[in-house]
């Protein structure tokens, strides 16, 4: 493992859950995909990777609040998928989304942030057409086949292995869920690379940027945190190559690899910056005041800004989405 761990082996089911079934910390996420749609493009492009065919079943894991499943059913209208997430508060998004239920409460809980509830009114207007289309299971990937039932053509994992508490027991687990020939879909959160030196896109990751790792520090000197280890020494996402090793060894061949490479804008950088504090906040805190850190966000910005040029970062520093098609060999 070269001393790389999945970000969520620092993490237990408790922690995790503490995370997400936070209310206030999906605000941040909702924001970014309302500007920039960033999640939408990386699950439409997984998902043309998927041979789908008329009214399969599809199993999503770590759905969140439901975008994997739009794309899904955007695609084939007439799929039938099971979408999970260990956390209540995405799924009550989800069914909202789709289902219709306490959409009006949602949007209105979201009436100060206009970006996040035009963003969810759309969503609520597509989605709704689906309603009949897909069905909800709150659970961790680790325990698909005891929370599912019956087998599935496909299963989608998209922005979800960074969370996996046990990722050989999950991908063993696909496996068991998935028909003779199924497949598996997966896209990680993007790995970073160095723009002027790609022999080294696997050594250098977003937090090293110089603007956001004095960002970080400064974010965490106003909330009190003693920083114990660097930034290259937390946990990181996996690269490609654990990925596809850990398909193999649970019984899956690869089909189809894909890799999506691009810069890092200056408004992508902040965005990024705000879901990953706000996370790294969430984490080691467990609740925090959406109003209270996004004062402080604003005051470790505004400093960082004096200290760090960001044009540095978003010049040298990229992002790369890899897309990933296992089939079931055994």
């Amino acid at each position: 493992m070269n001393g790389q761990r999945m970000i969520s082996q620092a993490l237990s089911k408790e922690d995790i859950l503490s995370i997400f079934d936070n209310p206030a910390v999906l605000e941040p996420y909702l924001e970014k995909e309302a500007i920039t749609r960033s999640y939408e493009k990386n699950f439409e492009q997984l998902v043309a990777l998927l041979p789908l065919e008329p009214n399969q079943r599809i199993l999503d894991v770590g759905t969140s609040h439901g975008p994997p499943s739009l794309a899904l059913l955007r695609r084939e209208p007439t799929l039938q998928i099971v979408a999970m997430d260990p956390a209540k508060n995405v799924l009550e998004i989800s069914r909202a989304k789709f289902h219709g239920e306490h959409i009006d409460e949602l949007i209105a809980k979201y009436a100060h942030n206009m970006a996040v509830a035009a963003y969810l009114a759309d969503q609520y207007h597509e989605c709704i057409a689906f309603k009949n289309n897909i069905t909800y299971v709150q659970a961790f990937a680790e325990d698909v086949s005891a929370s599912v039932h019956g087998h599935f053509d496909h299963v989608l994992a998209s922005l979800a292995l960074h969370w996996l508490i046990d990722p050989e027991k999950a991908f063993s687990r696909f496996h068991e869920v998935l028909n003779l020939r199924g497949t598996v879909a997966i896209t990680s959160a993007s790995w970073k690379y160095k723009l002027s030196d790609p022999q080294l896109q696997h050594e250098y990751r977003f937090d090293n940027a110089p603007f956001v790792k004095q960002f970080y520090d400064n974010l965490d000197v106003l909330l009190g945190f003693q920083r114990t280890v660097s930034v290259a020494e937390q946990p990181d996402y996996w690269d490609a190559d654990k990925v596809l090793a850990l398909l193999a060894q649970t019984g899956f061949e690869l089909v189809a690899y894909k890799e999506n490479r691009k810069p890092v804008s200056f408004g992508g950088m902040i965005l990024s910056c705000k879901t990953g504090a706000f996370y790294r906040s969430t984490s080691r805190l467990k609740a925090i005041d959406y109003d209270q850190f996004s004062e402080m966000f604003r005051e470790a910005l505004l400093k960082t800004l004096r200290e760090v040029n960001p044009l540095e970062s978003v010049t040298q520093y990229g992002e790369m989405s890899p897309y990933i098609l296992a089939r079931k060999v055994d």
